[in-house]
């Protein structure tokens, strides 16, 4: 615009310049003046404008054109109230607020320069609800002052149990708008906290919405008690709907004041609190009430189902089964013999299938009709679901009332992924395949066959002072893939797998996983741990949280507990120190050599009494541009992600020490070497890796695009945990006559560290478990038949 008025300047007389300024300034005017801005306005703009009433208090008035724009002006000071080009609509202002002479006259009797925000107000007030009389405005509009006034000017309590067309009350109407100064003033003027509206709700229902300072100014009231748990029209009381709207400071005012807990007419506690507007605050809310009513979520809804029956948030069902009601059964059976499970899966909700299965949900359990949760998910097409299912152990071969398995009903089916499912299934229902072994694993064979003889041969009093080694590589979210393996060989064991390891190794995810089996958590809770770390943890935009992370760890591990409280198994982790331009590795350990203090100290094992779990788990995890650095360390993955080679290096150190003081040794039977999955390898679409300066244009991108590939190419080979360095370790152990499995598999696609997605973290369950059933399957077969055997 100002441009334009610059060019008109170039040619135009004085005159007519100062025109197009004037023009321009009354459509800037216009622009920025708000229509509903109530506003003094000058004798010669009224004089210029036609009236179209007689009256003298609020009057409509119109300009003098064809299509005039129409004014509700206060006459008494002058204001211009409204505008629209609608008549109707103006006029139907000017009467709305023509009929409010009670309040108007108070508001004048008000302090001056409260005047013109207080008419703002009111119009707006009278803009939405027209209908409501002088009391209901201000208790809407929360004119404490006005409010005294009338009621002392006039019959006070006539006035404030006076109804709106809506049949609200103004006690329930300045509650509704959280208006607490006039609030008080009702109150002070005799209004009863326990009058009902046409809604069957009093005041403390409104107010329980709102906020806690309503309820503590309302809880003076003589009826205050009666109030709280009076029921209105759907059968809440003022405890529901503050719950509802997620108002914990309202939740735990009215419980400490003794409110009733119920059941109510809508239902028990545990179904109010699936009606929560807020999913952050639900934790919260649960522990709240649970303070006061420990068993409310035990509840049945509707005589039958329990709240696990009931859609979720997931980070609210985590802390139900690990927190306030980790006794609630997970397979409890509602009305049609349902599990919490089939409901879930009956919605086709993936994320809360997934916690309640990590929380050990019965994927066998049958409904009524001899249905498994697997059942229905192939009858509802839903190929997630069927994967995760699988992975934790549904049987595919089981049948329902009528003689079905679930491939039956898949074949019958005509979802869109149908054959995928039928092909899930039977892989799952025929026998494991046994792959021909391949010639580049003939002498690495040969020496395999050798380490398990030495063992076999000894005699069984020398066999049960094997020591068995397990090492965990890094990965993030990937540490699934680790607990999925370990889970696999588990269940074909028939008992806890750590029976028979004593010395564990990890790096990074892998750290936190061994620090947690070393202290004795199940792989379950490993796995329950990891599927809430994704939600937890990786919120918002990287790096993420370190309070958040450094929290996570510290609730699970605690604070205070040290390497030394390991005691049960030797326990190594893997960091590495950047203080210096070379890189670090730094070693957390549980144990010390059998040497003294100096000796330990010049040899780097420092003392298990100094390395806290929790932060020991926080510096092998902290991978760079994931994590900020702590204390100068950062994630082992940089020089260790697979942790074999330095599990092998410390078990040599360790038993050289022993030579040296004359203790005994550790006989090492096998070592256990898990990967995270290897991802799928891409081809790398560069020429030279030629970093000369470029001559042209299509030179310097395809500079770039090679720095970028080499770039990715070194970070690869730097966190490198499967290939020569699984060939290494393997080596080493063969020369050392100890057994030594790796199991890694192969995915289907990439995987960040940080994945979220849960049909991606199902994919990768499927593609461990599919390879554990194929590929790897002579190798987890001979894992079993020797660790059977001790």
């Amino acid at each position: 615009m100002f441009n334009l008025i610059r060019n008109v300047a170039s040619y135009a007389t004085q005159e007519n310049y100062q025109v197009v300024v004037d023009a321009y300034s009354r459509v800037a005017q216009a622009v920025t003046s708000s229509p509903f801005k109530v506003e003094k306005i000058s004798a010669s703009k009224l004089n210029s404008l036609a009236k179209c009433d007689e009256s003298m208090l609020f009057s409509l008035y119109s300009e003098r054109c064809s299509r005039p724009t129409f004014f509700v002006i206060y006459v008494p000071r002058s204001l211009l109230i409204f505008r629209s080009s609608d008549k109707s609509d103006a006029d139907t202002i000017r009467l709305a607020l023509s009929s409010l002479t009670r309040l108007i006259n108070a508001l004048e009797k008000g302090p001056e320069k409260a005047f013109i925000p207080n008419i703002e107000r009111l119009r707006i007030s009278v803009e939405k609800e027209q209908s409501f009389k002088d009391i209901h405005h201000a208790s809407a509009c929360n004119f404490g002052d006005a409010i005294a006034r009338m009621c002392s000017t006039g019959d006070a309590q006539a006035i404030i149990n006076e109804a709106s067309l809506d049949g609200r009350f103004p006690l329930q109407i300045a509650a509704d708008n959280d208006n607490e100064e006039a609030l008080r003033v009702l109150v002070h003027f005799g209004a009863d906290v326990s009058k009902q509206d046409s809604k069957l709700r009093n005041v403390l229902h409104y107010a329980a919405q709102k906020s806690p300072e309503l309820l503590k100014l309302l809880k003076s009231s003589p009826k205050f008690a009666t109030a709280m748990d009076q029921i209105d029209e759907n059968g809440m009381s003022p405890l529901c709907l503050a719950i509802e709207a997620s108002q914990i400071k309202c939740v735990k005012l009215l419980l400490d004041s003794g409110c009733s807990v119920g059941p109510f007419p809508a239902g028990p506690l545990a179904f109010i609190l699936t009606l929560a507007h807020s999913a952050d605050a639900l934790p919260t809310l649960v522990d709240t009430i649970a303070e006061k009513s420990p068993h409310f979520l035990f509840e049945r809804i509707n005589g039958t189902s329990t709240i696990l029956h009931e859609k979720l948030d997931r980070v609210l069902l985590y802390h139900i089964l690990e927190g306030v009601a980790r006794n609630l059964d997970v397979n409890v059976r509602d009305g049609l013999h349902q599990t919490p499970l089939h409901c879930a899966v009956k919605r086709g909700d993936l994320p809360q299938a997934i916690a309640l299965l990590s929380f050990r949900a019965d994927p066998n359990a049958m409904d009524q009709n001899g249905d498994t949760a697997l059942h229905i998910a192939a009858q509802q097409g839903s190929l997630p679901i069927v994967k995760l299912l699988l992975c934790f152990n549904s049987s595919a071969t089981a049948k329902n009332r009528r003689g079905f398995t679930a491939a039956d009903i898949a074949k019958q089916s005509s979802t869109p992924h149908k054959k995928e499912i039928m092909e899930c299934i039977q892989l799952m229902a025929t026998p494991p395949h046994h792959p021909t072994p391949a010639p580049e694993h003939v002498i690495s064979d040969l020496m395999q066959g050798r380490a398990l003889s030495r063992i076999s041969a000894m005699p069984s009093e020398q066999r049960d002072q094997i020591i068995n080694c397990l090492s965990l590589d890094g990965g993030g979210i990937k540490g699934l893939v680790l607990i999925q393996i370990l889970l696999h060989i588990e269940n074909e064991l028939g008992y806890p797998i750590m029976e028979h390891f004593k010395w564990l190794a990890g790096t990074s995810t892998g750290a936190i996983i061994a620090l947690a089996l070393a202290r004795g958590d199940s792989l379950r809770t490993c796995q329950s741990l990891y599927l809430r770390l994704k939600d937890e943890i990786f919120v918002g935009k990287r790096p993420y949280s370190e309070s958040t992370i450094e929290h996570f760890l510290q609730k699970h591990f605690g604070t205070e507990p040290t390497m030394a409280n390991l005691n049960r198994r030797k326990v190594m982790v893997t960091a590495t120190c950047i203080r210096t331009t070379v890189p670090e590795l730094k070693l957390y350990r549980s144990y010390r050599l059998p040497l003294n203090i100096v000796q330990n100290e010049a040899l780097g094992y420092s003392d298990p009494e100094d390395c806290v779990i929790w932060r020991c788990a926080r510096y092998s995890s902290a991978a760079p541009t994931f994590f900020p650095p702590k204390d100068g360390i950062v994630d082992g993955g940089l020089i260790a992600n697979n942790p074999t080679l330095d599990l092998l290096n410390d078990i040599h150190t360790y038993n050289a020490a022993c030579q040296y003081s004359g203790h005994k040794e550790a006989d090492i039977g096998c070592i256990l070497s898990v990967g995270t999955g290897q991802s799928p390898a891409t081809d790398v679409n560069c020429s030279t890796f030629s970093l000369t300066a470029p001559t042209s244009i299509n030179e310097g991108i395809s500079m770039i695009r090679d720095i970028i590939n080499l770039k990715n190419i070194l970070i690869e080979q730097i966190t490198s945990s499967d290939g020569e360095c699984v060939k290494r370790a393997r080596s080493w152990a063969h020369d050392q006559k100890i057994a030594f499995f790796r199991l890694s598999p192969p995915l289907s696609r990439h995987v960040e560290l940080d994945e979220m997605q849960n049909e991606t973290i199902v994919d990768l369950l499927w593609d461990t478990e599919k390879y554990l059933r194929t590929t790897a399957h002579g190798q987890v077969q001979s894992l079993l038949a020797y660790l059977k055997a001790l």
